[in-house]
């Protein structure tokens, strides 16, 4: 607990002081004339103080006699009643009642506290007495809740401005007396909204526990020591029993010490007060034989009169006044300038600490007509590293999962198998083909093909009967999408349960969703406050409309002669608008003035009454005023100018009606009976307006205030979730350590399988190339022997004896080697010559000639079988290159599975700390809110006292299960369904393959028997179509070679007709380019004549017809001449086109 709740003993003794020095002074001013009277004032006031403390049992009016004078006694007794008649008065008022509280003991007294006048007061009353017994002056703010201690030693009370007060408690029956040694007061609570409602502090004085009415609940640590019990010294009513008896000591009577120090300042009091009194009583002296003088010089003549310049004594000392004023004036400026900074200063420590920290204070809307009202969420700043820190959560945000497909629809979606389609079918189909070829070579080409189509199908038929375990690609896949994305309802309280990887939480991620979370309150708080601002800038606007409407409504009101009307004015209250507290106007400080001035003078008459220690009543200081009014610069601008300008013309209209002291005329009546009708109108509308306004206004604020009780529980939930959130993290943090090392060693295990798959996928490679090195070299050994058949023929006598000097293996020289093949090792030569004794006995012995062979033919049968020789010896070595890269990827495959062991093994340990973590976070209570209406649970429409067998879960879920269930049932249904349909299909082809079968030996035995019976051996297929190949082979050659002869023909036939083609277009165009000669010698010898006939037309006269006709004539000629041209011309473009149309046919 911090500093400011923490009370020590010795703070405590000098508080006490400091108020009964508080309370003596203000005894002694209010019983200063009795210490005139009596030189004991002390001894007085004391006794004053024991007679307002009367005995209950003896309440019929006797007061206790004290050991004083009789006239003390006396003015006490007096003073005494008249409080308990101003007490009883204010009793008779009818005020409402806030608290009771019992007192420990049996006079049947009790503590009483009302509202009204007598707020923060505390009355001591009887149950059989009409009368208050004692009334004390408890707190300056009114008292909500009053309650003892355990021990009875204190009590404590609550208040409207949110502070709690602990208090000695004062003895029964002497509440007047009481000296008020307040032991501990802080305010804990808000200040506009959180009234105290209860308090209370522990049995061993600790803790303070309070609550207020705004749902806040606070416990303070306290320390509080035992007070000094101050008591008063009451003397019984008789002799015998104070001779007999102790007297108890009262709380407020002095210790001999404190008595002596008390008398002695009492005693300089009275020295003091003497001494003044004995100054005035001289200046008073002063003054007054001063204003006799001055009265005798007025009353003289004039010219006898002294000028009052005589009667300065010391002229100077105006002078010398004047200038301390002002001394006194600028130091009092600049303390007033010190003490405006020093709060300016602290006003901007207080903004800093309360208000800059804050994106949104606390500020209350209210209605216009109804007394609800709204508060916006008073909202903190995010600071920078919580917005850094959220930012990176969106970042790292996972999408939901995808929906759940069924798997119908995967099936739907798959490929499926050609149903009723055999291979009776697809024969067909292929025999269409073969109907189509009508070639010889293209049929034995297609059905080489389809030989080898067949005999491939067929062993990946054996090979996948064979596999029994063999299963669909596509089932695999179905399956496990099926794993992944069907729900899993397990309970998580389950010790076996395991989340699924994407709902795997760890510390990061927890974190992550606690910062989402607390962005989502903010973001709810904020959207909340902009709405509420937005409906207090309409409530500005509104009372500013409502203000100009009833100006004009006033306006209307003078002009119809209707006074007192009363018109609905909007409040603005302070609270509404908390950001202009700084804003304060000159109206503002005269209303502070005036309100400090009416404080002081009740005080001044209370204490006039009987003060505070005499049960002298403090009425309430009244509540702020409401700013009802609008600012002046908003009023001069409340009526537009055509309204204004109406007015003041009705008005001035009224007016002049007014002044004219004969009647109105007939039409002048109904002139203003209508226009008073028309304002009648006017109001009513404005009056309307204004009452849709503000029941708008007030049904908006409704709604809001309903939207903020519903935002409020919400964010009351997430609270709660948050405090779930942060235990969880707590647990994940403690296992973080462990989990972070499981992930590095997983991730460490992953990389290296990774590695060890690439090495695998290289190696595999490298295979494939070593396997395509083999295959090529058995190539080039089957293009050899394909040489060798080619070079010798099948009807070449010595075939025989030349295939077995080819294929005789001998042992190559160096030299050879070289030019061979340059990149041969000599231990692959070493390697060829070790062979077997055969091979060695065969290249022993000395090749010749066989008969019947030509010489030439035996040398190319031996350089082939030398190249044979060569490409035998590096497909052995390519061989043992094979053998070492399979051996290689075996122990790499060795290295992979024992990688994949250790990472199964290390996934399971993984597993186990999941649901390790996953039982520790089951550990964690989580605070559930239901509302009633979710609880189904209830037998006998009440609920269970044990509630450990009932399960929270949510509707949606329930119905999503529901719906799954429904899913399921129909995919039961459809799936039974398609699997008889695929169970008779599969008799079907069991059926068809069994017939399928036996007809299929029943061929080949047929086929065995036909070779037998024609070949008396089995014949090798591919070798038949081999041979068929070379013999259609030589076909295709000699067919080529007539197809050449043919084409070459052609093309020379087309070569000549182009030649003759071109020698016809060169003419063509000889005889165009002469007729284009033709053409411009016409077209000058035209314009020649057009020349001659305009140059004779300016010369002497000449007959007009005549040479009209002339020119007729020629004209016509001359059109002749160019038609024929024209048409000549045409006809050699036309020639001239089919020539370069011909021309592209044969050069296109």
């Amino acid at each position: 607990m911090d500093g400011d709740n923490q009370i020590d003993s010795k703070e405590i003794n000098d508080h006490t002081q400091e108020n009964e020095s508080d309370f003596q002074s203000r005894h002694g001013s209010m019983t200063q004339e009795v210490k005139e009277e009596d030189n004991e004032m002390h001894q007085s006031s004391m006794n004053i103080t024991d007679v307002a403390n009367e005995d209950v049992n003896t309440a019929k009016g006797q007061q206790e006699q004290l050991d004083s004078k009789e006239t003390s006694s006396l003015l006490n007794q007096q003073m005494s009643k008249e409080v308990r008649k101003s007490v009883h008065e204010f009793v008779q008022e009818s005020n409402p009642i806030r608290s009771l509280l019992y007192t420990n003991s049996n006079l049947n007294t009790f503590y009483m506290v009302v509202e009204g006048a007598g707020a923060g007061c505390l009355f001591e009353c009887h149950i059989d007495m009409k009368e208050v017994m004692g009334v004390t002056r408890w707190h300056s703010v009114p008292i909500k809740c009053l309650q003892y201690s355990s021990s009875q030693q204190y009590i404590v009370s609550g208040h409207d401005d949110g502070s709690v007060r602990i208090q000695t408690a004062p003895t029964p029956g002497q509440l007047s007396v009481m000296q008020q040694h307040v032991f501990w007061e802080g305010r804990l609570h808000d200040g506009f909204i959180g009234v105290v409602a209860g308090a209370m502090i522990s049995c061993d004085h600790c803790f303070l526990a309070s609550a207020a009415y705004d749902g806040s609940f606070y416990v303070h640590e306290l320390k509080l020591e035992k007070p000094q019990q101050f008591t008063i010294h009451l003397e019984a009513d008789k002799p015998s029993e104070a001779k007999d008896t102790v007297v108890d000591i009262g709380v407020g009577v002095y210790s001999i010490e404190e008595d002596k120090q008390k008398t002695e300042q009492d005693k300089q009091l009275k020295i003091a007060l003497h001494n003044k009194k004995k100054l005035k009583d001289k200046v008073e002296a002063i003054q007054n034989s001063i204003s006799k003088l001055l009265k005798e010089n007025n009353e003289r003549d004039i010219n006898e009169r002294l000028p009052l310049e005589d009667f300065e004594v010391d002229p100077s000392i105006r002078s010398m006044i004047e200038s301390e004023i002002e001394s006194r004036i600028s130091e009092v400026k600049q303390e007033l300038q010190w003490e405006s900074e020093k709060m300016s200063i602290a006003l901007g420590k207080l903004k800093r600490l309360f208000l800059d920290s804050l994106e949104v204070e606390l500020i209350v809307l209210h209605g216009f007509k109804t007394n609800a009202c709204v508060t916006t969420f008073r909202t903190g700043k995010l600071d920078p590293e919580i917005l850094t820190a959220i930012n990176e959560a969106n970042s790292q945000r996972e999408l939901p999962p995808a929906p759940r497909v069924s798997v119908l629809t995967l099936l739907k979606d798959a490929e499926e198998f050609p149903k009723g389609k055999n291979v009776a079918q697809i024969d067909d189909e292929n025999s269409e083909h073969h109907a189509k070829a009508e070639d010889s070579a293209a049929l034995q080409d297609m059905r080489r093909r389809r030989l080898k189509k067949m005999v491939s199908d067929y062993e990946k038929y054996v090979n996948d009967r064979e596999n029994k375990n063999f299963e669909s690609e596509d089932d695999i896949a179905a399956i496990k999408y099926a794993e992944n994305n069907m729900g899993d309802f397990k309970l998580k309280t389950d010790l076996e349960h395991v989340q699924p990887k994407n709902q795997q939480t760890n510390a990061k991620k927890k974190r992550n969703e606690m910062l989402l979370l607390k962005e989502s309150i903010f973001n709810q708080k904020m959207e909340f406050n902009r709405e509420f601002l937005a409906l207090r800038d309409i409530k500005m606007q509104i009372s500013k409309q409502i203000h100009e409407k009833n100006c004009k409504i006033q306006e209307i009101n003078d002009i119809l002669r209707i006074k007192d009307e009363p018109l609905f004015a909007p409040c603005i209250f302070k609270d509404e608008t908390p950001e202009e507290r700084d804003k304060v106007s000159d109206k503002d400080i005269e209303e502070h003035c005036q309100n400090l001035k009416k404080m002081d003078e009740m005080h001044k008459a209370q204490e006039k009454k009987g003060g505070l220690d005499f049960g002298g009543m403090v009425s309430k200081a009244k509540p702020e005023e409401k700013n009802t009014s609008l600012p002046p610069s908003e009023k001069k601008a409340l009526i537009d100018d055509s309204s204004r300008k109406e007015f003041e013309k009705l008005h001035r209209a009224h007016a002049t009606t007014q002044s004219r002291a004969f009647a109105l005329s007939s039409l002048e009546q109904e002139e203003q009976d209508a226009t008073h009708i028309k304002l009648k109108f006017q109001k009513s509308k404005l009056l309307e307006n204004i009452e849709n306004m503000v029941n708008n206004f007030d049904n908006a604020l409704k709604e809001l205030r309903h939207k903020r009780f519903q935002l409020e529980i919400n964010i009351k939930r997430a609270d709660l979730k948050m405090i779930t959130l942060y235990q969880e993290l707590k647990v994940l943090r403690t296992m973080q350590p462990k989990e972070e090392a499981l992930e590095s060693r997983h991730s460490a295990k992953q990389m290296e399988l990774r590695d060890m798959s690439d090495k695998l996928s290289e190696q595999d490679k490298v295979l494939e190339q070593k396997k395509q090195e083999v295959q090529a070299l058995k190539e080039k050994k089957k293009q050899l022997m394909e040489e060798f058949e080619e070079l010798v023929g099948e009807s070449h006598p010595a075939k025989d004896a030349l295939l077995k000097i080819y294929m005789r293996r001998i042992k190559l020289s160096k030299g050879v080697d070289d030019e061979d093949d340059d990149n041969l090792d000599e231990d692959m030569e070493v390697d060829d010559s070790k062979g077997s004794e055969d091979d060695f006995d065969e290249d022993e012995v000395v090749e010749i000639c066989p008969a019947g062979c030509d010489q030439e033919l035996y040398e190319k049968v031996c350089q082939l079988r030398e190249r044979r020789t060569i490409e035998d010896s590096l497909l052995q070595e390519s061989n043992k290159h094979l053998d070492v890269a399979q051996r290689e990827k075996e122990s790499k495959l060795k290295k992979k599975k024992a990688i994949e062991t250790a990472l199964a093994s290390l996934e399971k340990e993984m597993e186990d700390f999941q649901k390790e973590k996953q039982n520790s976070l089951n550990q964690i209570d989580a605070v559930l809110p239901l509302y009633m209406h979710q609880l189904e649970n209830l037998p006998d429409g009440k609920l269970p006292d044990d509630l450990s067998g009932v399960l929270v879960f949510s509707n949606k879920v329930i119905n999503q299960l529901k719906e799954t269930i429904k899913d399921h049932n129909t995919e039961t249904v459809a799936l039974k369904k398609l699997q008889k349909e695929l169970k008779k299909e599969h008799i079907t082809l069991v059926r068809e393959r069994k017939s399928r079968e036996s007809k299929i030996e029943d061929l080949e035995q047929r086929v065995i028997d036909v070779q037998m019976l024609k070949f008396g051996q089995m014949i090798d297929l591919e070798v038949l179509d081999t041979m068929n190949a070379k013999k259609d082979n030589e076909e295709l050659r000699l067919q080529l070679r007539t197809q050449e002869a043919q084409n070459a023909a052609e093309v020379s036939k087309w070569n000549r007709l182009i030649d003759n083609s071109i020698d016809q277009i060169a003419r063509a165009m000889k005889e165009h380019a002469a007729c284009l000669h033709v053409t411009a010698d016409l077209q000058e010898s035209i314009r020649l004549l057009n020349k001659n006939m305009q140059q004779k037309a300016g010369s002497t006269y000449r007959d007009v017809f005549v040479e009209k006709k002339k020119a007729e004539l020629e004209y016509n000629h001359l059109s002749k001449v160019v038609a024929a041209q024209g048409n000549r011309i045409e006809i050699l473009n036309q020639e001239l086109l089919s020539i370069q149309n011909d021309r592209r046919k044969l050069f296109p």
